[in-house]
Formats: C-alpha cells, sequence, structure tokens
C-alpha cells in the first residue's frame, strides 16, 4: 500500500487556512460508490476557478512528477488552476493502491469544497494499470491517474454555475459577432491564463485548513 504523503499543487504559501480542519481517513481500493458527474455537453470548465490544495498518497519520489502530470492534463482540459484566495472552489485529491489481476489498481478519490468551505462533491475513480506494481508509481501510472483525476474534474466543474454562466456569456458574443458580420462562427474556447501558478514540489499537509 503506498504510504501517505502530500504534494501540493499550486504555492504551498497560499493554501495554508485555506479550508478547515476536516477529519480525513484516506480511501482504500475499491470499487466506486457512485457515478460520477458527466461532463455538460457545450460548456467548458474554465469558468469555475479552482486550486488544489493537495494530493495526498504518492510516495516521495513521485510526488512532484504526479503533480506537474495533473497539471498538464488538468490545462488540456480547461481547468483554471489558480489561486486559493480567488479560487471558486477547492480540491484534494487522495491516491491509494493495491494489487489487480495482471497489475495494480489505483484509488484516485477528490473531495470538491465551495468558497465557504463546505464539501459539495466527492469523486472516485479506480484505474487499472496492466503490468504495473502497486507499490511504484512509474511514467505509465503517472499519466494513466493524472489523465482519469483531470477528466473526472473537468466534468464536475462543468457542471458548476459558473462554469456554465462563462460558456453562455461566450456563446452569446460569438452569436452576436456573427449576425453583424453575416458569418457563422463556432463559439471559441477560452484561453488558458498564463499566470496560472505552477505546480509545485513535495509538501506536507495532514489536514484541509
Amino acid at each position: 500500500m503506498i504510504a501517505r504523503f502530500a504534494c501540493l499543487c499550486g504555492l504551498a504559501m497560499l493554501t495554508a487556512g485555506c479550508v478547515d480542519t476536516v477529519a480525513q481517513n484516506q480511501p482504500a481500493v475499491q470499487a466506486p460508490a457512485h457515478i460520477n458527474m458527466e461532463r455538460r455537453d457545450g460548456v467548458s470548465p474554465y469558468g469555475a476557478k479552482v486550486a488544489v490544495i493537495d494530493i495526498q498518497g504518492a510516495p516521495p519520489s513521485a510526488s512532484a512528477d504526479l503533480s506537474r502530470a495533473f497539471e498538464k492534463q488538468a490545462r488540456a482540459r480547461e481547468i483554471n488552476l489558480t489561486d486559493p484566495k480567488i479560487a471558486n472552489y477547492l480540491v484534494r485529491g487522495y491516491l491509494n493502491s493495491g494489487p489487480a489481476a495482471g497489475g495494480a489498481a489505483f484509488s484516485v478519490v477528490w473531495d470538491v469544497y465551495d468558497a465557504k468551505k463546505r464539501r459539495i462533491q466527492r469523486i472516485d475513480d479506480v484505474i487499472f494499470v496492466k503490468d504495473a506494481a502497486p507499490d511504484r508509481i512509474d511514467e505509465t501510472v503517472l499519466n494513466q491517474v493524472a489523465a482519469q483525476s483531470a477528466d473526472d474534474l473537468a466534468a464536475v466543474l462543468s457542471n458548476m454555475p459558473e462554469a456554465i454562466a462563462e460558456s453562455s456569456s461566450t456563446s452569446a458574443k460569438t452569436v452576436s459577432v456573427a449576425q453583424t458580420s453575416g458569418v457563422s462562427r463556432l463559439p471559441a474556447s477560452p484561453v488558458l491564463a498564463s499566470t496560472a501558478p505552477q505546480v509545485q514540489g513535495i509538501g506536507m499537509a495532514s489536514s484541509l485548513r
């Protein structure tokens, strides 16, 4: 079983005091307890700004790599990673692992909190990686875990009111421009902010604050 460690996504100094301490137990590897949200058609998650407090469970040798892999996959899905002080939502991730026939199973759980520090959604998924070992996170595991995590989080954020409102506004502006010019155009995807904080290295965070 992978020992519990934490890596901070975003500037570690900015996460202190973000969320009140919440009793947390690292989830065991098992089938998801519920069906996760599906991504809303035609809605980019970009309008719902989010800060990742930490991802617990990765060994220290892989923590920074997992953070970077997740950031890359999140940006590819138009997830707007930002400073906790201005985020609409705060998320905390957990990674756990166990043996499975022909490889290993990696459990990924995300708790999503609103700006008032209330948990509003739990995302859980299990990723099977063929020929993988539960106590080792290599590049294949990193990429699959990061990609699935980003997919799941993007789906939830696309259902948030901030994302829906921004996508509606973008579509309305596009329609207005197209009508004025007499040219039909598809809605443009929002451009990711170049000033979004970079994923930092390993940091310890035993609880949300």
